[in-house]
């Protein structure tokens, strides 16, 4: 699977928060306690978008094991940088960034459910992430997206980040 990084300098441009449709809200994983019941249901949410995505060819489902090791046990991640969205209290999506250093993020996941795709869920997402990550004194947010996933190409590039190189 071929993926491009692309970087986004935060000082370069101002971001606008996004209203949520009413039946919507945001919240953080260190608003939500690191829980059994928050673990769960991350990972329900997070492999099942990972489902579809481009970087996953067969369509499996990680073993909750392994992506809790592969991401909360990152030393990279961050509570207050991991947004998930709520659709009448249930977990709809999720944006990913973990803090590397004084001045730079990954962004390391941004997903949804399909059936609330295509409702400028995932731009109201990445720019909370923006706007966090600036908020908090960093300078750059770092991401990698598969080549064939153009609906999130598109989106990065119209958010601000430049592609840079290729794998």
């Amino acid at each position: 699977m071929s993926t491009i990084e692309a970087k986004l300098v935060l000082t370069e441009a101002d971001w606008q928060r996004q209203l949520l449709p009413e039946s919507y809200t945001l919240t953080t994983w260190a608003e939500l306690g690191d829980t059994e019941a928050t673990r769960s249901c991350f990972y329900h949410l997070m492999s099942e978008c990972y489902l579809d995505d481009p970087t996953n060819p067969q369509g499996l489902r990680p073993p909750r094991a392994k992506f809790e090791s592969q991401v909360l046990g990152d030393p990279d991640f961050t509570p207050e940088g991991c947004f998930i969205l709520l659709h009448e209290q249930v977990w709809v999506g999720l944006a990913l960034l973990n803090r590397l250093n004084e001045t730079e993020a990954w962004a390391a996941f941004t997903g949804l459910l399909p059936a609330h795709r295509g409702k400028g869920l995932a731009s109201a997402l990445k720019i909370e992430t923006i706007c966090w990550a600036k908020e908090s004194g960093l300078s750059v947010i770092i991401t990698r997206v598969a080549t064939s996933n153009g609906v999130m190409r598109q989106l990065n590039l119209q958010l601000g980040f430049r592609e840079c190189s290729a794998e």
